[in-house]
C-alpha cells in the first residue's frame, strides 16, 4: 500500500478530501524515489485512487513496467465536504465541536456535506473482497491511495478495532505491506519512508 506523494495542501496543512490537488515538486521526487525502491519487485497489478495526486504517483511508479494503472474509485479519499481547502486550525476555530468529534474518530460523524468513516470502510471492503477473488494466489498487488482510505482498508483487513485508525500514521509516499493468505492477514511493514527520508524535504502534517 502506498500513499500519494506530497501536495502543496499537505505542506500547508489543508484538508484535501476529494479536491483535485496535484503533486508538488517534493511529491514528484518522493514518488520517483519510491519507484526506484520498488523497481526490483514484480507487481501483478496496480490499483490507484482515481484522484489526480494518487494517479500521478501511480503513473510514476508504473513507468517502465508492463502493468497498467487501474483507476479505482473505492480507493478515493474520504470526502470532507465543506471542510475541504481549510486548515485544521481553521476548522477547529470555526467548528470546535465537529472538529473534536472528527478527531475522536467516530464512525458515524459526517463533516458538513462529506462522508462518514463507515461509508469509506464499506467501499474499501468491497474492493478487498474483489481483490481476493481476482488475485487468489501469491500475486503482489500495489494499492495507491490516501491517508484515510488506506488506514480504513488496513483496519478492515487486519481486523483491528475501528478507533485504532486514528493511531495509524501514514506519511506521503510511504510504503506499507500486508500479507494476505487463506483469509488471514499479517502486517509486515507500516509507514516506511526510508526511500525518501533525508533526501527530499517534507512538511507533511
Amino acid at each position: 500500500m502506498v500513499r500519494h506523494g506530497e501536495t502543496d495542501w499537505n505542506s500547508a496543512g489543508r484538508i484535501q478530501g476529494r479536491s483535485p490537488t496535484p503533486l508538488n515538486s517534493v511529491g514528484v521526487r518522493q514518488a520517483q524515489l519510491l519507484a526506484e525502491r520498488l523497481r526490483p519487485t514484480p507487481l501483478s497489478a496496480i490499483y490507484s485512487s482515481d484522484q489526480v495526486r494518487a494517479m500521478q504517483t501511480a503513473d510514476i511508479i508504473a513507468s517502465g513496467r508492463d502493468v497498467p494503472v487501474q483507476p479505482t474509485a473505492e480507493l478515493r479519499e474520504r470526502s470532507f465536504g465543506q471542510w475541504e481547502g481549510f486548515t485544521y486550525m481553521e476548522i477547529q476555530g470555526s467548528d470546535p465541536e465537529g472538529y473534536d468529534e472528527w478527531r475522536r474518530g467516530g464512525a458515524q460523524f459526517t463533516p458538513p456535506g462529506g462522508e462518514r468513516v463507515s461509508d469509506v470502510q464499506e467501499r474499501v471492503l468491497r474492493l478487498t473482497s474483489r481483490l481476493m477473488d481476482t488475485h487468489p494466489g501469491d500475486d503482489t498487488v500495489l494499492l495507491l491511495g490516501h491517508g484515510g482510505s488506506l488506514r480504513d482498508l488496513a483496519v478492515c483487513v487486519l481486523g483491528l478495532p475501528l478507533e485504532s485508525r486514528q493511531r495509524l500514521a501514514l506519511a506521503n509516499a510511504s510504503l506499507s505491506v500486508i500479507d494476505v493468505k487463506s483469509g488471514s492477514a499479517t502486517l509486515h511493514l507500516w509507514n516506511d519512508v526510508s526511500h525518501w527520508q533525508g533526501k527530499v524535504p517534507s512538511d507533511d502534517p
